[in-house]
Protein backbone atom coordinates (compact mmCIF):
# COMPACT_ATOMS: atom_id res chain seq x y z
CA UNK A 1 0.00 0.00 0.00
CA UNK A 2 1.60 3.33 -0.82
CA UNK A 3 0.40 6.72 0.72
CA UNK A 4 0.20 9.60 -1.73
CA UNK A 5 0.33 12.38 0.30
CA UNK A 6 -1.27 14.60 -2.96
CA UNK A 7 -4.50 12.04 -3.50
CA UNK A 8 -4.69 11.08 0.10
CA UNK A 9 -8.27 11.66 1.43
CA UNK A 10 -5.83 13.26 4.44
CA UNK A 11 -3.76 15.33 2.51
CA UNK A 12 -5.18 18.78 2.88
CA UNK A 13 -3.10 20.35 5.97
CA UNK A 14 -6.53 22.02 6.69
CA UNK A 15 -7.93 18.70 7.46
CA UNK A 16 -9.11 18.78 11.09
CA UNK A 17 -10.05 14.72 11.42
CA UNK A 18 -13.48 14.11 13.90
CA UNK A 19 -11.64 11.93 16.47
CA UNK A 20 -9.04 14.38 17.78
CA UNK A 21 -9.67 13.66 20.86
CA UNK A 22 -8.37 16.47 24.42
CA UNK A 23 -8.77 13.41 27.15
CA UNK A 24 -5.26 12.33 29.26
CA UNK A 25 -4.18 10.21 26.53
CA UNK A 26 -5.95 10.77 23.17
CA UNK A 27 -5.79 7.85 20.82
CA UNK A 28 -6.60 7.59 17.31
CA UNK A 29 -7.33 3.97 16.89
CA UNK A 30 -4.15 2.06 16.77
CA UNK A 31 -2.09 5.17 16.90
CA UNK A 32 -1.64 7.09 20.09
CA UNK A 33 -0.06 10.48 21.15
CA UNK A 34 2.25 9.62 23.96
CA UNK A 35 0.68 10.95 27.52
CA UNK A 36 -0.83 14.57 26.59
CA UNK A 37 -3.98 16.00 25.30
CA UNK A 38 -4.17 18.44 22.50
CA UNK A 39 -4.85 20.91 25.25
CA UNK A 40 -1.63 20.51 26.95
CA UNK A 41 0.37 20.33 23.78
CA UNK A 42 -1.03 23.56 22.52
CA UNK A 43 -0.66 25.00 25.57
CA UNK A 44 3.34 23.63 26.85
CA UNK A 45 4.76 23.78 23.52
CA UNK A 46 5.48 27.17 21.81
CA UNK A 47 5.39 25.50 18.24
CA UNK A 48 2.14 23.31 18.71
CA UNK A 49 0.76 24.15 16.09
CA UNK A 50 3.16 22.30 13.81
CA UNK A 51 3.04 19.65 16.62
CA UNK A 52 -0.61 19.64 15.69
CA UNK A 53 -0.26 19.61 12.07
CA UNK A 54 2.19 16.57 12.05
CA UNK A 55 -0.20 14.57 14.53
CA UNK A 56 -3.07 15.36 11.92
CA UNK A 57 -1.38 14.35 9.00
CA UNK A 58 0.54 11.93 10.54
CA UNK A 59 -2.31 9.49 12.93
CA UNK A 60 -4.55 8.60 9.69
CA UNK A 61 -1.81 7.15 8.10
CA UNK A 62 -0.04 5.19 10.31
CA UNK A 63 -3.43 4.37 11.69
CA UNK A 64 -4.08 2.95 8.10
CA UNK A 65 -0.84 1.52 7.83
CA UNK A 66 -0.41 -0.19 10.96
CA UNK A 67 -4.18 -0.91 12.17
CA UNK A 68 -4.15 -4.77 11.24
CA UNK A 69 -1.51 -6.54 12.90
CA UNK A 70 0.56 -3.96 14.80
CA UNK A 71 -0.05 -0.95 17.00
CA UNK A 72 1.54 2.67 16.35
CA UNK A 73 2.26 4.78 18.86
CA UNK A 74 3.29 8.07 18.21
CA UNK A 75 5.38 10.26 21.20
CA UNK A 76 6.58 13.19 21.55
CA UNK A 77 9.46 14.63 24.05
CA UNK A 78 9.22 18.11 25.05
CA UNK A 79 13.34 18.13 24.91
CA UNK A 80 15.08 20.97 22.46
CA UNK A 81 14.88 18.82 19.62
CA UNK A 82 11.15 18.06 19.81
CA UNK A 83 11.92 14.56 19.50
CA UNK A 84 9.22 13.28 17.75
CA UNK A 85 9.19 8.67 18.43
CA UNK A 86 7.45 5.88 16.40
CA UNK A 87 7.58 2.50 18.33
CA UNK A 88 5.81 0.00 17.01
CA UNK A 89 4.60 -3.26 18.50
CA UNK A 90 1.80 -6.25 17.82
CA UNK A 91 -1.50 -5.17 18.24
CA UNK A 92 -3.27 -7.40 20.93
CA UNK A 93 -6.49 -7.40 19.51
CA UNK A 94 -5.55 -8.17 16.12
CA UNK A 95 -2.66 -10.96 17.73
CA UNK A 96 -4.62 -13.89 15.98
CA UNK A 97 -4.00 -12.63 12.28
CA UNK A 98 -0.36 -11.42 13.24
CA UNK A 99 0.02 -15.55 14.53
CA UNK A 100 -1.25 -16.61 11.42
CA UNK A 101 0.57 -14.25 9.58
CA UNK A 102 3.79 -15.32 10.95
CA UNK A 103 2.67 -19.34 10.09
CA UNK A 104 2.36 -18.55 6.75
CA UNK A 105 5.63 -16.51 6.19
CA UNK A 106 8.31 -18.72 8.34
CA UNK A 107 10.10 -19.65 4.54
CA UNK A 108 11.15 -16.19 5.34
CA UNK A 109 11.05 -15.82 8.93
CA UNK A 110 12.86 -19.36 9.93
CA UNK A 111 11.44 -19.14 13.39
CA UNK A 112 11.91 -21.73 15.63
CA UNK A 113 9.52 -24.98 14.57
CA UNK A 114 8.42 -25.58 18.24
CA UNK A 115 6.52 -22.09 17.94
CA UNK A 116 4.99 -21.83 14.79
CA UNK A 117 3.77 -25.50 15.68
CA UNK A 118 2.34 -23.46 18.97
CA UNK A 119 0.81 -20.98 16.80
CA UNK A 120 -0.83 -23.46 14.51
CA UNK A 121 -2.68 -25.15 17.47
CA UNK A 122 -3.55 -21.64 19.30
CA UNK A 123 -1.29 -22.20 22.15
CA UNK A 124 0.10 -19.27 24.30
CA UNK A 125 3.71 -20.73 24.90
CA UNK A 126 5.68 -18.67 22.59
CA UNK A 127 4.22 -15.44 22.26
CA UNK A 128 5.70 -13.48 25.27
CA UNK A 129 7.66 -11.51 22.66
CA UNK A 130 4.50 -10.28 21.04
CA UNK A 131 3.68 -8.59 24.41
CA UNK A 132 6.62 -7.66 25.35
CA UNK A 133 8.58 -6.36 22.16
CA UNK A 134 8.44 -3.03 20.65
CA UNK A 135 9.87 -1.48 17.45
CA UNK A 136 11.33 1.95 17.08
CA UNK A 137 12.24 2.69 13.87
CA UNK A 138 11.69 6.34 14.06
CA UNK A 139 13.44 9.11 15.98
CA UNK A 140 12.96 12.50 14.14
CA UNK A 141 13.89 16.13 15.18
CA UNK A 142 11.10 18.46 14.61
CA UNK A 143 13.89 21.14 15.03
CA UNK A 144 16.20 19.89 12.17
CA UNK A 145 13.95 18.38 9.81
CA UNK A 146 10.39 21.35 10.13
CA UNK A 147 6.87 20.27 9.70
CA UNK A 148 7.04 18.98 5.90
CA UNK A 149 9.97 17.10 6.88
CA UNK A 150 8.70 15.03 9.28
CA UNK A 151 5.62 14.45 7.65
CA UNK A 152 7.70 13.33 4.77
CA UNK A 153 9.69 10.93 6.89
CA UNK A 154 6.81 9.43 7.97
CA UNK A 155 5.17 9.04 4.62
CA UNK A 156 8.06 7.48 3.09
CA UNK A 157 8.41 5.06 6.18
CA UNK A 158 4.94 3.76 5.56
CA UNK A 159 5.47 3.49 2.10
CA UNK A 160 8.63 1.28 2.71
CA UNK A 161 8.33 -0.82 5.51
CA UNK A 162 7.21 -4.36 5.42
CA UNK A 163 5.29 -6.89 8.14
CA UNK A 164 7.71 -9.10 7.84
CA UNK A 165 10.90 -6.53 8.50
CA UNK A 166 8.30 -5.26 11.70
CA UNK A 167 7.93 -9.11 12.67
CA UNK A 168 11.78 -9.50 12.31
CA UNK A 169 12.76 -6.65 14.61
CA UNK A 170 10.32 -7.28 17.23
CA UNK A 171 11.30 -10.69 17.44
CA UNK A 172 15.27 -9.33 17.10
CA UNK A 173 14.27 -6.66 20.35
CA UNK A 174 13.33 -9.78 22.68
CA UNK A 175 15.34 -12.30 23.98
CA UNK A 176 14.11 -15.97 23.15
CA UNK A 177 15.81 -18.16 25.96
CA UNK A 178 13.07 -20.80 26.05
CA UNK A 179 15.62 -23.44 27.77
CA UNK A 180 12.93 -24.44 30.60
CA UNK A 181 15.68 -26.93 32.62
CA UNK A 182 18.04 -24.18 33.96
CA UNK A 183 20.18 -25.17 36.92
CA UNK A 184 19.83 -23.31 39.73
CA UNK A 185 23.43 -23.19 41.42
CA UNK A 186 23.77 -25.47 44.34
CA UNK A 187 25.30 -22.88 46.84
CA UNK A 188 21.39 -20.89 46.52
CA UNK A 189 20.28 -24.18 48.62
CA UNK A 190 23.83 -25.08 50.83
CA UNK A 191 23.53 -22.17 52.90
CA UNK A 192 19.74 -20.98 53.48
CA UNK A 193 19.72 -17.63 55.31
CA UNK A 194 23.32 -16.63 54.57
Amino acid sequence: MKINPVTSRFSSPYYKPHHIQTKQSPSFSSVKLGELSEDEICSLYYDSLELMNIIRWAAPILNERFSDKFDAELNIFPDIDRTIVLNIKASLDNLDNLKKYIVENNDKFKFPQEMIDDYKNNGYSYDRWLFESKYNPLMISLEEKGEKGVIKTIIDFCNDITDEKIVSELYKSYDHNYDKNKNIPSYYWEFPGG
